[in-house]
């Protein structure tokens, strides 16, 4: 069993992000991974602690936070904070990531000087990407030596052309909780965002700056980002990128995993499938 801390840090705006980090029970740990969640994601959804206490087990600080915007504290069982979830963008996101890898190299949280990786769920998928992609075309240190995307989208703009039209029109884009049955609002600003500044959120000009390993991992029936998404992001990655695709069959959009999940649950298949491609992975690139 690792040893679990809890933290708080400031991000975009000052405003807080929240995490917990799972320390390995061994002398000095190989590497510092950051576990970042995906749109109605946290930090305490579903595998995320399962993987978390995983990565821990084989001998790697784990940390995974609630992004300033994902409009939920450690009170997870509903969005205390709508407000805070309609102003998210990407570049609200990568902040925060970057506050993240920021309060890694000065001892803020643990792992400073250690490897960093960087695995993103879904819309975090995208977030890690951007993130490292910008931290190597910017020659930024430090740089991850290798980062995770998982079942997500390959472009940063994925809504349909109606869903385009009712945020212009109405300066938001309403969406509804599954799992808390809130009502919730998409802001304009995350679709100006992108307009102003489209090489900013190239996602393909992003994987091709990347000069580290790429995991890209995909379930084969995923309802919610269709496993071609996958593909693209392995076709951005072209010969100039290191990468490895990895197509977890019968897998759904969080690997057949339940809302919540025992830290030390016993995981589906698909769920054991995803955690081994990315120990896997792990151990290539800090070999």
């Amino acid at each position: 069993m690792s040893t679990i801390t809890t933290w708080t840090i400031p991000g975009w705006r000052d405003l807080p992000i929240y995490g917990n980090t799972h320390i390995p029970d061994v002398d000095h740990a190989r590497g510092v991974i950051l576990l970042v969640h995906g749109f109605m994601g946290y930090k305490d959804y579903g595998l995320f602690p399962f993987v978390a206490e995983q990565f821990a087990n084989a001998g790697i600080i784990a940390h995974r936070f609630n992004l300033t915007t994902s409009g939920i504290t450690n009170n997870f069982q509903t969005f205390e904070r709508p407000d805070l979830f309609e102003l998210g963008t990407w570049n609200n996101n990568v902040t925060d990531i970057d506050a993240v890898i920021d309060a890694v190299q000065s001892g803020a949280i643990e792992g400073g000087g250690r490897p960093m990786l960087l695995m993103g769920h879904s819309r975090g998928g995208v977030g890690v990407l951007l993130t490292a992609g910008r931290r190597f075309m910017q020659q930024r240190q430090p740089r991850p030596v290798g980062v995770i995307s998982a079942s997500a989208p390959s472009r940063p703009w994925r809504f349909a052309e109606s869903q385009k039209k009712e945020i212009l029109e109405r300066g938001y884009l309403a969406v509804k909780s599954g799992r808390t049955g809130q009502d919730l609002r998409i802001s304009r600003a995350f679709l100006d965002e992108q307009e102003a500044d489209p090489p900013g959120h190239d996602l393909a000009r992003h994987v091709a700056a990347l000069n580290c390993p790429l995991l890209i991992v995909h379930g084969t029936t995923d309802p919610t980002v269709p496993p071609r998404d996958a593909r693209e992001i392995a076709d951005m990655a072209g010969e100039g990128v290191k990468h490895t695709l990895k197509l977890v069959e019968g897998g759904d959009h969080v690997f057949n995993t339940p809302n919540p999940f025992p830290m030390n649950g016993e995981p589906s298949p698909q769920l054991q499938a995803y955690n081994e491609a990315m120990q896997q992975f792990c151990d290539e690139v800090l070999a």
